[in-house]
């Protein structure tokens, strides 16, 4: 009676954190772009041996200006590129970002403000994950939808770029889990079941059935209690398919000590159980 919940692993959305233009602010430099001038502003960058390149004018205060594209090099690679509009130096309004990552090039496409994500985005990661849905600001906090490879979907609120609310995951396996997520994982209340019809719902714990719970399995069996990472484990009652119900104390997903036993024809005894076996009845 194991849980088929899995967290959704992977970069799921370290794409949120473009590291150069839009990332949480620390030690916010201004570069300049060594032919024309022009300065930019970074977030979280104070490395000396970056070097960009803007390709249209500055303003009066020589400021990056208008429809361009900007790109930075690091250590002798290039680190990324935006292309849209710059005001006062800054990314604004709708445009297209591409950054640096160990499968290539992360790609946001949506709306800046002050070189911060705000609004409608689309985010595709270069390992293939995808985001579409609204962002605000650099905690990355809003609504979408994020979908992977391997045909896992997520829909709901993301808080500081993670999976954080009231939200619905469906895996590619035919899990379907709708409840509370915290760090990218099932954790609070929630309701999962599995492709075969298994379900559950109570509370969950970094992403397993671990707490108070009901799980009932589509071959008709039931147990209401106490689940420790998705096995039986504390105070329950399990009522097997031929409707025999055991009540009292589970370890490792067996009755254990005395326990009641009340059979299908309504006769209830006593059993003691040790080890996941029946000592005496």
């Amino acid at each position: 009676m194991e849980t088929a919940i899995q967290n959704m692993t992977g970069r799921a959305f370290s794409i949120l954190l473009l590291a150069l233009l839009v990332s949480p602010a620390q030690g916010q430099v201004w570069r300049s772009d060594p032919i024309s001038g022009c300065r930019v502003w970074f977030h979280n960058q104070s490395d000396d041996d970056v070097l960009i390149s803007w390709s249209a004018g500055c303003d009066a205060d020589g400021k990056a200006s208008g429809e361009g594209v900007l790109s930075w090099i690091k250590d002798g690679e290039l680190a990324g590129r935006y292309e849209g509009t710059m005001v006062a130096g800054k990314a604004s309004g709708h445009g297209v970002a591409y950054l640096l990552a160990d499968a290539g090039y992360d790609r946001y496409e949506g709306e800046f403000e002050d070189s911060d994500i705000n609004g409608d985005v689309a985010l595709d990661a270069a390992d293939g994950i995808r985001f579409v849905g609204r962002l605000k600001g650099e905690t990355m906090t809003g609504w979408g939808v994020v979908s992977t490879p391997s045909g896992d979907r997520y829909t709901g609120p993301v808080e500081n770029g993670k999976l954080e609310g009231e939200g619905y995951l469906e895996r590619a396996n035919g899990d379907l889990y709708k409840g509370a997520f915290l760090d990218n994982k099932p954790h609070g209340n929630g309701e999962w079941m599995n492709a075969e019809g298994d379900y559950y719902k109570g509370e969950f714990a970094k992403g397993e059935m671990t707490g108070s719970g009901r799980l009932e399995t589509v071959d008709g069996r039931v147990y209401e209690g106490r689940f420790v990472n998705g096995v039986l484990e504390g105070e329950g009652r399990y009522v097997t398919a031929d409707g025999i119900e055991y009540e009292g104390r589970f370890i490792a997903g067996w009755p254990d000590g005395e326990v009641s036993v009340r059979k299908s024809d309504g006769t209830t005894t006593r059993e003691r159980w040790s080890d996941g076996r029946r000592e005496s009845e």
